[in-house]
């Protein structure tokens, strides 16, 4: 409650709760995400990865993609797999699969 202007505030925290990985470490910015949003991944070794874009409903919205981590920092554009003008407003899921590492986070559209 904001008792200067009689108010109360609502404060919804995203992308930081039920965020799960093993082996790579995620987030992107900004977000809520333009096309310019960058996917920043820290992987703890090389590998071979499955990527997918979930709404919330299940639905793939892009067909999965493989790319190759390096060890360390790696970063992906949001456009390198879809405009954020193709997307509906609301939350989706990025996630990646390996053979040893898995790894979601979400994020906001509201064009």
């Amino acid at each position: 409650i904001d008792a200067d202007n009689n108010e109360l505030v609502f404060v919804f925290i995203l992308g930081s709760l039920n965020e799960q990985s093993t082996g790579i470490k995620l987030n992107i910015a900004p977000n809520p995400v333009s096309s310019q949003s960058k996917i920043n991944i820290i992987s703890e070794h090389n590998e071979k990865i499955s990527i997918w874009l979930i709404n919330l409903t299940g639905q793939h919205v892009i067909q999965p993609q493989v790319i190759n981590l390096q060890q360390g920092n790696n970063s992906l554009l949001l456009s390198d797999f879809i405009s954020s003008d193709q997307l509906q407003n609301g939350i989706y899921l990025f996630q990646l699969k390996g053979k040893s590492s898995y790894g979601q986070l979400k994020f906001l559209i509201n064009n």
